[in-house]
């Protein structure tokens, strides 16, 4: 990593990576491979989503939230739950977006069933975040009363943490008890007012039903435009001063 590192530096002003989890064995590489990366390359180094985190799209759902709530997101809650898909997901962009919104002040809750707990390293720094920020977390494995009084859910699948272990055949068949954990018109009156927040590609009718994707209260096309100047805007913060 090293070598390729410090060889691909001479190449360019700045370095993109993204590394999920097909791509790799073990939960936690891709992650380390983006900071060694860090470490040697003498150019900026950009996580465009690792195993762990996906700082490009968590930058974006902050910014979405602040954009839509009027720039005030202190306090407002934000449920990140778990969604039935056949598709076996990863955990980046939902522990992404716990982070940031645990750091803004918000109040966060992570709502999932007891298999699909996050990683407890990353939800550990979301309290540490939330404690610093006058915010709260939580987590909770009671779907209905979690997403009461929400202003924001961001409903997205992810792996359990034997994913690696199991395989994603196993990963389906412990994901096909939780089919009603989707979001639906039913679960979007439970909250206040819930509006969609998902990074897509959405597997509508699994995880969100296509009703509360069209309607009002659906922010996932501005969201999708955020990413484009979120991205531009990471990319003149860490590469602005070398072109």
């Amino acid at each position: 990593m090293k070598d390729t590192a410090k060889a691909m530096a001479r190449f360019c002003d700045g370095m993109g990576i993204r590394l999920l989890d097909d791509s790799i064995d073990s939960y936690g590489y891709g992650d380390l491979v983006m900071r060694k990366f860090a470490e040697h390359a003498e150019v900026p180094v950009i996580n465009m989503a690792s195993d762990i985190n996906h700082p490009c799209q968590s930058l974006t759902d902050i910014y979405t939230m602040h954009e839509k709530l009027g720039g005030d997101v202190k306090n407002k809650k934000i449920v990140i739950m778990w969604a039935y898909t056949p598709w076996i997901r990863g955990r980046c962009s939902v522990q992404g977006t716990a982070l940031i919104s645990a750091m803004y002040g918000m109040d966060v809750v992570v709502a999932n069933p007891p298999e699909h707990d996050l990683d407890p390293v990353v939800m550990g720094q979301c309290r540490d975040l939330a404690a610093a920020s006058s915010g709260s977390f939580e987590i909770s494995h009671d779907l209905d009363k979690a997403l009461e009084g929400a202003t924001v859910v961001f409903p997205r699948n992810w792996f359990t943490g034997d994913r690696y272990e199991i395989g994603k055949e196993k990963e389906h068949e412990i994901a096909i008890r939780y089919k009603d954990w989707r979001y639906t018109e039913e679960k979007q009156a439970l909250t206040n007012p819930g509006h969609l927040l998902q990074c897509m590609p959405i597997d509508r009718g699994h995880e969100v039903d296509p009703e509360v994707c069209d309607n009002e209260l659906s922010w996932i096309y501005d969201q999708a435009e955020n990413r484009l100047h979120t991205q531009k805007a990471i990319m003149t913060l860490t590469m602005g001063g070398r072109l």
